[in-house]
C-alpha cells in the first residue's frame, strides 16, 4: 500500500513538473511570435516607403523636383509603376494583425520576393540602376539590423 502511494506521489510531482515547464514554453514562443511581427510589420514599412519613392519617381503622371531614381528615356514606366503598386499592396499585409497568421520563414520569404522585384524593377528602368539597387540594399539592410 505504501508502494502505491509514493509512486502516486511522485507521478502527480512529475506531472505538475512537466505541466509547469510546458507552459513557460509556450509563453516563450508567444512572446517571440509577437516580437517576429513587430520587427516585420517594421521593415515591411521601411521597404514600402522605399517602393512609393520609386513609384513615384518613375511615374510620368506626377511632378517631382528632385526625384533620387530617373527613368531611362527610352522605358515605358506605366508596367513598372503598376508591379510597384502590388509590390506595396504584399508589403503592406506585413503591417496588418493578418501577418501574424504567417511564419517567420514565411515573411522573410516573402518580403525577400519584394526586395528582388524592386531590385530588378530598378536595374531596369532607372539610370544607374545598379548603383541604385546597391545602395537601396544598403539603406534597408543598415535598417534591419537597427530593428
Amino acid at each position: 500500500m505504501i508502494d502505491i502511494v509514493s509512486v502516486l506521489l511522485v507521478g502527480s510531482i512529475v506531472s505538475y513538473l512537466m505541466y509547469k515547464n510546458i507552459n513557460n514554453i509556450t509563453e516563450k514562443l508567444e512572446e517571440n511570435k509577437t516580437g517576429d511581427f513587430e520587427s516585420f510589420s517594421k521593415f515591411a514599412g521601411m521597404i514600402i516607403d522605399e517602393i512609393r519613392q520609386l513609384k513615384r519617381d518613375l511615374d510620368d503622371e506626377i511632378k517631382k523636383e528632385h526625384p533620387t531614381y530617373h527613368k531611362k528615356e527610352e522605358m515605358d514606366t506605366k508596367t513598372a509603376v503598376r508591379k510597384l503598386g502590388d509590390l506595396i499592396r504584399r508589403a503592406s499585409f506585413y503591417e496588418t494583425v493578418l501577418a501574424k497568421r504567417k511564419s517567420p520563414k514565411e515573411a522573410e520569404a516573402d518580403l525577400a520576393e519584394v526586395l528582388m522585384e524592386t531590385d530588378r524593377i530598378i536595374r531596369q528602368y532607372c539610370e544607374s540602376g545598379d548603383e541604385l539597387a546597391d545602395r537601396l540594399k544598403e539603406r534597408l539592410e543598415h535598417a534591419y539590423m537597427e530593428i
